[in-house]
């Protein structure tokens, strides 16, 4: 991508699992013909004590409401 203009970002969640999420995301034109990047990310809840994976709260792995 050069320059200014409009482009569709794409981003949904993955799967989320007991400590972790895998969310990805898609640049697209807005006509959906072009791909300019894709990509993924995961992230690991830690316990900032032992520094290892911790179970989600109730309150993060809630779905937001409508």
């Amino acid at each position: 991508m050069r320059g200014t203009g409009e482009i569709t970002v794409h981003f949904w969640i993955e799967r989320i699992g007991d400590t972790s999420v895998d969310y990805r995301f898609r640049l697209v034109s807005p006509d959906g013909e072009s791909v300019f990047a894709e990509g993924r990310r995961l992230s690991v809840r830690l316990d900032p004590a032992t520094m290892k994976p911790a179970t989600w709260t109730d309150a993060a792995a809630s779905p937001p409401p409508p």
